[in-house]
């Protein structure tokens, strides 16, 4: 049995998509993957096909018309996923950007929270092989989706994470927005909204059903008043390579929920 789905957006990945694709497969823990590309001209899904041969239970394809986006992209995974038994869903890009060594931490670490991020820019800046505007267009990004949302989050547009099927199944996807542009980087708004969701079953647990809808509301507009008010001690792990930096048992700090 899966120990999870890893969703991998492509366009234009011939050179990288079979190498990622045995990484994961090499992994000691067994992933099911799921390639989910934009009609690539340079035929990735073609190579990913291919691969389908060696893999046929493990490996899946969804090629989709068009090039429409990197946040639609994994909206269409989510959904994939969840029409299927998956109880944890992992998102990653094809370019080892991402070090598939780290999904085993990332699902070592999903047992006891709602979400894992990837974080880069967590203890400093910890990517290399960027060209220097970049890097610096995405230091940017994070800097404005920070004071636009009020997220306490360094690294708001990596694309690294670790969903339980039971955060997914709460948010409305259709309704979600996939992507917001900052500066040319995409900002992704399913985290806002995962970790809305993840509030909203706290109250719930809690038995503060009647706070429920309010807070949530407050959360997607003003995230650190709702997190305050709830007195949440939330669902959210952020990590970097080799380190863990929040769990449940922690205070509330600059960098967890």
């Amino acid at each position: 049995m899966a120990e999870g789905l890893v969703i991998i957006p492509t366009y234009n990945e011939l050179e990288n998509i079979e190498q990622i694709v045995r990484a994961v497969f090499g992994l000691p823990r067994r992933y099911h993957v799921l390639v989910v590309d934009d009609s690539s001209p340079d035929g990735t899904a073609a190579r990913v096909r291919k691969l389908q041969t060696e893999f046929p239970e493990s490996l899946h394809l969804e090629v989709r018309k068009g090039k429409t986006g990197l946040g639609t992209a994994y909206i269409h995974g989510f959904k994939w996923a969840l029409e299927r038994s998956y109880e944890y869903i992992f998102e990653m890009d094809a370019d080892f950007s991402h070090d598939p060594a780290a999904l085993d931490v990332f699902l070592q670490e999903i047992q006891q929270h709602d979400v894992v991020l990837g974080s880069r820019y967590l203890d400093g800046i910890t990517v290399v092989n960027w060209p220097l505007s970049r890097l610096i267009l995405s230091v940017g990004a994070n800097v404005y989706a920070r004071l636009i949302t009020g997220m306490p989050f360094k690294d708001c547009t990596g694309g690294f994470k670790c969903f339980r099927r039971t955060t997914l199944a709460q948010l409305p996807l259709d309704e979600v927005k996939a992507v917001s542009k900052a500066l040319g980087c995409t900002v992704n708004d399913l985290l806002i909204a995962t970790v809305a969701g993840s509030l909203n079953r706290y109250l719930l647990e809690k038995g503060r059903g009647h706070e429920a809808n309010r807070l949530y509301e407050l959360a997607l507009t003003d995230f650190e008043e709702a997190v305050r008010l709830a007195d949440y001690r939330g669902a959210l792990v952020i990590l970097e390579p080799a380190e863990i930096v929040s769990d449940r048992d922690r205070p509330i700090d600059t960098e967890s929920v």
